[in-house]
């Protein structure tokens, strides 16, 4: 596996059955511009060090098949290098250029979503292949039976209600100091995940970061996140009723997403951050939300079908 940015160093120090290799750098140390149909592929160092480094990889492991997370520009390097392609699209308004050079180069096209849960998309064919979201949490929505208790009411009869707030990491617009300071409404408590720092204010406690956030999910009433792609599949597996806030993503990734939800039934989707005071409103809303209906959309098998996928591609 080779891994950039942020993630290569948490990948390269987790523990995987397969070796983790940390790619240098692509951003140029200024603004170059980008030639031709690309979304980053400005001449630089920077990016001839990454394009080696992978190339290496690929000489070293004897690798035959590639499978790239989201980089139209590297869907087309793997196939130009001769390997066997599968390229992932995401939510979002992906019909720009690059994303139709990068799609049409790949053997298979793989959409980590239900169909359902995808708008209209041009350009789709055999090679496409929705397996559908998953999750670490997986296991459990495979062994969850027929007999499992339904979550209860949001207002049901009980002396408190536990809220989550998930930050993503990507960059939030998350009001943390009025969270700190602002009352919730009586019965309410707060738990935050994902921001920097811990401390515990009026009515909510940051945790910091969190490397895992299923049982906070599972006790919670009702979740509040950003609309990033692990965050929802998360909450799909831990049957949360879900309240998405969309952060600004390139394609409106999360824009995309989280209307699709919506409209499914399976989440509420604000414009921005809500505050304490909010909750009394937003408790009604997600109170009328069936959580049982994620089962339609998310079963907990994503990740095996994906893995198929590739197995196919792999030995085609």
């Amino acid at each position: 596996m080779a891994a950039g940015g942020p993630m290569g160093g948490s990948l390269r120090t987790a523990s995987l059955p397969c070796p983790v290799v940390e790619l240098p750098g692509d951003i140029p140390d200024r603004p170059r511009p980008t030639v031709g149909p690309w979304h980053h592929a400005p001449s630089c160092q920077e990016l001839r060090a990454r394009t080696r480094a992978l190339a290496d990889v690929v000489d070293r492991f004897e690798c035959h098949t590639l499978v790239t997370d989201v980089s139209m520009e590297v869907a087309v390097w793997g196939r130009l290098a001769g390997l066997r392609v599968v390229a992932v699209r995401q939510s979002g308004q992906r019909d720009d250029a690059p994303h139709a050079v990068g799609l049409a180069s790949a053997d298979a096209v793989w959409v980590p979503q239900h169909r359902a849960l995808e708008g209209p998309v041009e350009g789709i064919d055999e090679r496409w292949h929705f397996t559908g979201a998953f999750s670490r949490y997986d296991d459990a929505v495979v062994q969850r039976g027929d007999g499992e208790q339904p979550r209860p009411r949001v207002h049901a009869d009980t002396a408190a209600h536990a809220l989550l707030v998930v930050v993503g990491a990507g960059g939030t617009s998350f009001p943390e100091e009025r969270w700190r300071r602002e009352h919730l409404p009586p019965g309410w408590r707060a738990t935050i995940v994902g921001l920097p720092q811990r401390w515990r204010g009026t009515h909510s406690t940051s945790l910091g970061p969190v490397p895992d956030v299923g049982a906070h999910m599972a006790s919670a009433d009702v979740v509040i996140t950003a609309g990033g792609w692990a965050s929802v599949a998360e909450a799909a597996a831990c049957r949360a009723r879900t309240v998405i806030v969309p952060e600004r993503r390139p394609f409106d990734e999360q824009l995309e997403r989280s209307r699709a939800l919506e409209r499914a039934g399976l989440a509420v989707t604000l414009e921005a951050w809500p505050a304490p005071a909010d909750m009394t409103s937003l408790a009604a809303l997600a109170d009328q939300l069936d959580p049982s209906r994620w089962d339609r959309y998310y079963d907990g098998l994503g990740a095996q079908r994906a893995a198929a996928l590739v197995d196919r591609v792999h030995c085609g």
